[in-house]
């Protein structure tokens, strides 16, 4: 047998190591690593955002914005911290310490609660108008707190000219200590809990050490007893009556019996562990502390879900965490989890992967690459941290490259100095030859299916963290070119192309990227009268459309689409909704033709106006393959502050037929060619045109 290290500190010593300036950093006083910024904390704007060691209320080092010569009165400069998890309770208050000199605009703490990207509250305290020179003082912002909140935001801003220094932030939940609560909130815990015990798991958990660590790889014994283990964690968590009313602490249950592994004892430890819970096949779960579902929608919320992020990343006991949480949330939670191949091998395949994964960044693109398998283009990563920036690199060339014609193609190009032209195909990169790099990234690039997947490779295939790169391409060139950063290619790709406009004098064009809220009530009259309509939903919609179409597009009612949907009461068994319905009887519907634009861009939400959309009278679907997730998304989060998500409900035509992966199949299929980039040309729209002038 493999030998176990198992470590054991006071309980003073965890306490201290876990204080609620080192776990949070909300003093920030721990400093990232090559950066003179917080740990844990993100900035934004051009402004100047670093660690202050001469200006703090207590400690060493308060964090500082403040304004460039670039400032504008209407500039922004910020640095956020995101809360690891929501805690049930009715107000939420962030307390912190400001000092300001010549602030022209505004300065504040702010607080931000979200629900899947949705803003549910938010204070920067502009209101009280913050400006001039100010001494340290202690403010204080509160807002009520939602219980299906997903995200909890805490930072400091600038707006305008000015510097402004924070220091010692503090939450309080209903006027608790949020350090003190988080991860031991247990409101619909029925029971006690013995007061030894809850310092134990206060300790192990709260400290950055599980307290389990192998030496070696895991042997195949260890291996069978790690995923007999893991599956038997899972099982217990959601489908035991006293396991789901929240009255353990799950993860700490799980590294009890990490130091059995690979013993004689082991299967005689877990049964008798296994016993320990009351076992009732007749008491149907109404309810899981771990997992709730939406009441409008049906896709499934992952609570009470700790992050560790200050887990030690050859923590064995955390990384198997990591996996087991992921693989159960999927077993029984995914609604396509039928479309993974062996869903089971893939847990005894990953345990030595992420057993043997010994630092930060080989963890986390473990993490990666067991995402990777569950072909989902939803399950982007939230967040990663710096580590993996910097693998994949921070700055890229400054042109934009897509597949055609199975090659690399340079697709856009925002920097015309050097001799590189749109249309020219990608051999080398830096001297390394394009195929090599695409099978490097290929299995960090998550999507649905492959035209997802080289969609995200493009992504990251031009990164590095070069100052400059050397392209060499097809037709001889071979060219140095200047990067820049990630951040300053997005702005690159932040332009604004018109909501409508009208082709031929006849044609109506909807680029449903830019919509305005609403704004498709005021075009789609205007174009009633024209020949034909297209939609280009090679992008994501700005604004939610299926319903509202439904005023203009259809004779009469028409079903589109219909999900299946999980419950806590049956873990792993999905359903099916009734088909909803869109439209409704109206003589005065739109009766030209209507041409649907997509590509490997059109995913989620477009994916579903795409299939509203194809439910009318002479439509077609023009283009090639979609991404294939569609629906609503959940959220997961895993040990080390990451989070993920996934296609959380399935979505389906009214006969059954699936999306997940297969996406949106055209009606007429174009595929982009290597001689239209050249010209500049858009043979997808040019085709939708010749569908709308001929009928065919």
């Amino acid at each position: 047998m493999k030998s176990i290290q198992l470590f054991f500190f006071s309980i003073f010593l965890c306490c201290i190591s876990c204080s609620q300036q080192s776990g949070y950093n909300l003093g920030f006083e721990e400093l990232k690593a090559e950066e003179s910024l917080p740990k844990y904390w993100f900035k934004s704007g051009d402004y100047h955002i670093s660690n202050d060691s001469l200006n703090h209320v207590e400690g060493k080092n308060a964090v500082m914005i403040s304004s460039t010569d670039n400032s504008s009165s209407s500039s922004y400069g910020y640095i956020t911290l995101k809360l690891p998890e929501s805690v049930r309770g009715e107000q939420i208050k962030l307390e912190g310490y400001m000092k300001t000199e010549n602030v022209d605009g505004g300065a504040g703490l702010f607080l931000k609660i979200e629900r899947f990207g949705k803003s549910l509250e938010f204070d920067n305290m502009f209101k009280k108008g913050i400006q001039g020179t100010t001494n340290w003082q202690k403010y204080e912002i509160h807002l009520p707190n939602h219980e299906n909140a997903t995200d909890i935001y805490i930072g400091g801003i600038l707006k305008g000219k000015g510097t402004v220094w924070f220091d010692n932030f503090k939450v309080l939940i209903d006027g608790k200590d949020y350090s003190k609560l988080v991860n031991f909130h247990k409101s619909d815990y029925s029971g006690e809990i013995n007061e030894q015990r809850q310092i134990i798991e206060d300790t192990i958990v709260r400290h950055k050490n599980s307290e389990f660590k192998m030496s070696e790889s895991p042997s195949p014994e260890q291996q069978l007893d790690l995923y007999l283990l893991g599956k038997e964690w899972g099982c217990l968590k959601y489908f035991n009556q006293e396991v789901a009313s929240g009255k353990y602490n799950w993860d700490y249950e799980l590294f009890k019996l990490l130091p059995y592994v690979g013993s004689d004892k082991f299967l005689e430890k877990l049964n008798k562990w296994k016993s320990n819970f009351e076992a009732n096949d007749k008491t149907v779960i109404k309810s899981n502390y771990y997992v709730k579902f939406t009441k409008s929608v049906g896709n499934p919320i992952f609570t009470n879900e700790p992050v560790y992020p200050d887990m030690e990343w050859d923590d064995d006991g955390y990384k198997l965490l990591s996996l087991f949480r992921f693989w159960n949330i999927i077993e029984y939670f995914h609604p396509s989890k039928y479309l993974i191949n062996d869903w089971d091998y893939i847990l005894k395949q990953y345990i030595p992967k992420f057993m043997d994964s010994d630092n930060e960044l080989e963890y986390k693109l473990t993490v990666l690459e067991l995402i990777h398998e569950i072909k989902d283009t939803h399950s982007n990563i939230i967040q990663l941290g710096d580590v993996v920036d910097k693998y994949f690199g921070t700055r890229t060339p400054p042109f934009k490259v897509i597949f055609v014609e199975d090659k690399l193609v340079i697709n856009e190009i925002f920097d015309h100095r050097s001799s590189l032209k749109k249309g020219d195909v990608i051999l080398q990169i830096d001297g390394e030859n394009v195929n090599d790099l695409i099978n490097k990234i290929k299995p960090y690039s998550i999507g649905s299916n492959i035209a997802a997947q080289k969609r995200n490779i493009c992504s990251k295939i031009l990164r590095t963290n070069s100052s400059s790169v050397v392209i060499s391409t097809a037709n001889g060139k071979k060219v140095e070119i200047r990067c820049v950063s990630q951040k300053g290619i997005n702005k690159f790709y932040n332009r604004k192309i018109p909501s409508n406009k009208i082709i031929d004098n006849n044609i109506g064009y909807i680029y449903t990227g830019s919509l305005k809220k609403g704004e498709i009530n005021s075009i789609i009259p205007k174009f009633i009268g024209k020949e034909g309509l297209i939609f280009d939903l090679r992008c994501y919609p700005s604004d939610f459309l299926p319903f509202q179409l439904g005023a203009y597009l259809y004779s009469e009612p028409k079903e589109f689409v219909k999900f299946s949907i999980g419950s806590v009461e049956k873990p792993g068994i999905f359903t099916f909704t009734d088909p909803l319905i869109t439209g409704f009887k109206n003589p005065d519907y739109y009766k030209g033709r209507i041409a649907v634009l997509v590509n490997e861009f059109t995913q989620s939400q477009a994916e579903y106006t795409v299939m509203a959309i194809q439910v009318t009278p002479k439509v077609k679907v023009i283009g090639s393959q979609t991404a294939g997730a569609d629906g609503n998304v959940s959220k997961i989060y895993l040990p080390g502050n990451i989070s993920t998500m996934i296609s959380g409900i399935g979505v389906y035509y009214p006969s059954g037929k699936q999306t997940q992966g297969i996406g949106i199949i055209p009606d007429i299929s174009v595929k982009n060619t290597i001689e239209a980039v050249k010209a500049n040309k858009d043979i997808v729209l040019e085709r939708a045109i010749k569908y709308i002038q001929t009928g065919k």
